[in-house]
Formats: structure tokens, C-alpha cells, sequence
């Protein structure tokens, strides 16, 4: 957008003549040690308003470029699968953990539902589009990443998406068998 329509739009919101809006324009070059060219100036002066001009990009984050250690991680994809909650004792302590797989175009990964976040299973089916918020990832033990929600972290059930639907997400193609390490022949190691 260029500078003139940002005017405009500053303009038709606060009804400032254009000297005024010009003024804060300078004011606020000023403010920031006149690091922000007039364009900035305006484009902030803009969202201060609450007018949010800067075009909307649509990119997400794919699967397949989750690694261990995000700290705060949003993340959109469709249910594959949901595992019956186990309950487990460890160090004289009960608890719980659910598994989701969750998948997008470029793969798919565990997300792990620790105690209380349990419940959350009876609310999700299969083919659901869904985002994480608060959500955090750790190594899987497996040299991936898995992900997992904070203590003020959730799930949102996405009414619309433009995520591919549960027939067009790539299935596994590899033939994983499950074995003891002491079946392992040391080629395999």
C-alpha cells in the first residue's frame, strides 16, 4: 500500500486534516530517533489506530519442519488418529498420557496428552482440523520430535482450513516393525 493510501485511511479514521496527520507522522519519526523512514511512520501511527494495513501472509508451520526444543509452538493439522488413554505408575506416582497423531502434507507427528489434558480425547474424531496453542516440543526418543502442551496451552477446533483433507495427507509408506533391541542384528544398530 502506498504512502498516499495509508494517509488516507489515517485520515478517514480520526477525520485529522492531512497537516495533522503529517504532524504525527514527524512525531513519531521523532520519537523512534528518526530510524523509521515516513512510510513506518505512517504504517505505525496506522496500527496504533487499529488499522492493520501490512498484507496478511498465509504460511504456517509444516510438519515436517517441527524439531525438539520450540518453546512456543501454534501449529494447524488434521487428527489421524487417537489413542485410548494409558494409566501408568512411576516413582510411586499414578498418571495418564493419551497420544493424537496429528498430520498435514508433509508428514506427521505424536502429540502426547499428559494426566488432565486426557479428556480432552472425548471431544476429537479423526479427520478434525485443529490448531495447538501453548504447546511445546521435546525429542520422541526416536531422533524426531513430538509435541506436547504447557499447563496454559489447549487445542482450538478449526471450523474452516485450507489443510488438505484426511485422504489426501501421505500415509507412512515405510513398513515399521516393531522389535527388541536384543533381536537386532548389529548391521541394523
Amino acid at each position: 500500500m502506498d504512502y498516499q493510501t495509508v494517509l488516507e485511511k489515517i485520515k478517514e479514521k480520526t477525520n485529522w486534516t492531512e497537516e495533522q496527520v503529517n504532524r504525527k507522522i514527524t512525531e513519531k519519526q521523532q520519537e523512534l530517533s528518526n530510524l523509521v523512514s515516513k512510510e513506518g511512520g505512517a504504517y505505525i501511527i496506522a496500527k496504533e489506530l487499529g488499522l492493520d494495513l501490512l498484507p496478511k501472509t498465509k504460511r504456517r508451520l509444516e510438519i515436517r519442519n517441527v524439531v525438539p526444543k520450540i518453546k512456543s509452538l501454534n501449529l494447524s493439522a488434521r487428527i489421524l488418529r487417537i489413542f485410548e488413554p494409558r494409566e501408568f505408575e512411576k516413582d510411586g506416582r499414578k498418571g495418564k498420557v493419551a497420544n493424537v497423531i496429528l498430520g498435514d502434507s508433509t508428514g506427521s507427528i505424536r502429540l502426547s496428552l499428559w494426566d488432565d489434558q486426557t479428556e480432552i480425547i472425548e471431544k476429537l474424531k479423526p479427520g478434525m482440523a485443529i490448531e495447538t496453542f501453548g504447546a511445546y516440543t521435546k525429542e520422541d526418543g526416536i531422533g524426531g520430535a513430538e509435541i506436547r502442551l504447557s499447563k496454559k496451552g489447549g487445542l482450538k477446533i478449526l471450523e474452516e482450513t485450507d489443510l488438505p483433507s484426511l485422504e489426501d495427507i501421505p500415509k507412512r509408506t515405510a513398513n515399521v516393525q516393531r522389535r527388541s533391541i536384543m533381536n537386532l542384528k548389529e548391521a541394523e544398530m
